[in-house]
């Protein structure tokens, strides 16, 4: 057994559950919002995943001292051709069937941990997606697919509605729960291109088995074309789901790249309660921070 292994099942003997108290957890914690530092704890149930995946050879970080930012595990599996990062919030509670929220980053991860550069910036919380998730108090598995390139793994294996299902089924026998209760969809940057792609495979009857349980979509500055599918995807998400959830965040002023085609989005999607557009006056990789990334995992358990 490795090292880190035998690290998380000593914690996960050491902690008892500390969210026992709230019972009636299904997607997201209603009872006590804006938890301080202090207040949150890592709960048995994420201690116990995260030393299941390290079982299972992923790198599991090892939580804050506060837990605020939960658990990043990454590690490889054998239906997807590069590594795949699972954020566990430090509040999650183990269910047989789970909301799953799947989030496509922009173009290159090759850049190592804590550089200004990387997606997954924890120094500067810019790509601190472990604190967004548990942040959010929402009881969801975050779940992102790692690209190379111009996101051309991304294109190469997203193929085919039933390529998501394979992916997403993957992740689900590797956590250990019987079925994903519902899917929640974003990318920032370069992302667009494969949420194009899925948003036309969902506005047509060949959706795939997962595709049928998309329950809200975001883009964080992730718009580089007049895309007709995302378009379209709000009306037809609301046709399938009337509670369903979008929002298309993006940055404004200096530096500035979407503008252009997120208006032109805002001409087709109109803005409401259900239909969201912000403008961010922040950076490029700033967005999912600054834009209201928290706020997007938490509706999407509404």
């Amino acid at each position: 057994m490795s090292s880190k292994s035998s690290f998380w099942l000593l914690i996960f003997s050491l902690l008892l559950p500390s969210w026992g108290q709230s019972s009636d957890l299904s997607c997201r914690l209603k009872s006590r919002p804006g938890l301080t530092k202090l207040e949150l704890k890592i709960s048995g149930d994420a201690t116990e995943l995260a030393a299941k995946l390290s079982a299972k050879g992923f790198s599991c970080d090892r939580p804050a001292p506060s837990y605020e930012r939960g658990v990043r595990c990454r590690g490889k599996l054998a239906a997807y051709p590069e590594a795949v990062n699972i954020f566990i919030p430090s509040q999650f509670e183990k269910k047989n069937s789970l909301p799953v929220a799947l989030h496509f980053h922009g173009h290159n991860t090759g850049c190592e941990r804590g550089t200004p550069e990387c997606h997954f910036n924890v120094v500067n919380g810019d790509g601190d997606y472990g604190k967004f998730l548990t942040d959010s108090g929402a009881n969801t598995l975050l779940v992102m697919p790692e690209s190379q390139g111009r996101d051309d793994t991304f294109k190469s294996f997203f193929k085919k509605p039933q390529d998501l299902d394979l992916l997403m089924n993957a992740v689900k026998e590797t956590v250990g729960v019987q079925s994903w209760d519902s899917l929640s969809l974003s990318s920032h940057s370069g992302g667009d291109a494969v949420m194009d792609r899925l948003a036309r495979w969902y506005e047509s009857d060949q959706k795939g088995a997962l595709l049928q349980k998309l329950r809200s979509v975001a883009l964080f500055d992730s718009l580089y074309a007049d895309r007709e599918g995302v378009a379209q995807w709000p009306a037809a998400m609301k046709k399938e789901n009337p509670s369903s959830r979008f929002l298309g965040s993006y940055v404004v002023g200096p530096g500035a790249s979407t503008v252009k085609h997120m208006k032109w989005l805002r001409t087709r999607v109109p803005d409401t309660e259900q239909w969201q557009f912000r403008e961010v006056r922040t950076t490029h990789m700033a967005i999912m921070k600054d834009g209201g990334m928290s706020d997007y995992l938490r509706d999407s358990c509404r």
